[in-house]
């Protein structure tokens, strides 16, 4: 793989039965240096660069997203062959705000991830551009941000989060709020963060303009998808050339 990889993770020593590493979601990858870096039976953090299995207990931060995702971000971004519907609230403009937004759409994101999940690595970038993941160094995003500075990983990092689905779920609010939450004033909105499994072509799309979409070039998924979470809470708004 090419690109700058930085390895953060918590692991238990590799001597445990019960600890031995998931087959990797970056299959290419090998444990050997993890195992090296482990203090017998206490945990700690651990951070490198280097090849390695992505356990249970890592997060990647992978400058190369195009490396990373398992389809063209260039047709995609064109919406060649792609399918997408949007999730929007149920509610008149003025009872949309950040609260609501996360009360409603944590629990259809966390639906959408387990559905999807194989055991596999998620991937979560910015939509068609990498960007500052943090372009400041406001109050907010308190999980999100403590887990840049707890690995000293700087605001500038431009590249992709790889996550397993716990760690995904456990961040999941920030995430989802995050292109509305990044800059303190309604008005400033930041990237759309695309959301999507390592083997899968399927994206969910977090708006900063408080909507998740759903997008892949399986048809019979997505409505598949569509048809477990439809609710009175949602309108679907199918994309151009989506019948649903």
């Amino acid at each position: 793989m090419n690109g700058e990889l930085t390895i953060i993770g918590l692991l238990r020593n590799p001597t445990d039965k019960n600890d031995k590493p998931k087959q990797s979601p970056l299959g290419k990858f090998y444990s050997l240096f993890v195992v090296k870096q482990v203090m017998s039976n206490n945990w700690r953090s651990v951070k490198f660069k280097t090849k390695v299995r992505l356990t249970e207990y890592m997060i990647v931060f992978e400058k190369d997203v195009r490396s990373l995702l398992p389809y063209d971000r260039k047709q995609y971004l064109a919406h060649s062959e792609w399918y997408g519907v949007s999730f929007q609230l149920n509610k008149n403009l003025n009872e949309i705000n950040l609260i609501n937004f996360v009360k409603m759409y944590n629990p259809l994101f966390e639906n959408i991830v387990s559905k999807l999940d194989t055991g596999l690595s998620w991937i979560v970038n910015h939509d068609d551009k990498d960007l500052d993941w943090f372009p400041n160094d406001e109050d907010n995003l308190p999980s999100l941000r403590t887990l840049f500075k707890q690995h000293n990983i700087s605001n500038k990092f431009k590249g992709a989060l790889v996550l397993t689905k716990d760690d995904l779920l456990h961040y999941s609010k920030d995430l989802i709020s995050y292109p509305f939450a990044v800059f303190s004033k309604e008005s400033s909105l930041y990237k759309n963060l695309d959301i999507s499994h390592e083997k899968i072509e399927f994206i969910i799309k977090i708006s900063g303009h408080l909507n998740i979409d759903l997008l892949s070039t399986d048809t019979q998924l997505l409505k598949k998808i569509i048809r477990r979470n439809t609710t009175d809470d949602f309108i679907l708004k199918p994309y151009s050339g989506t019948a649903l």
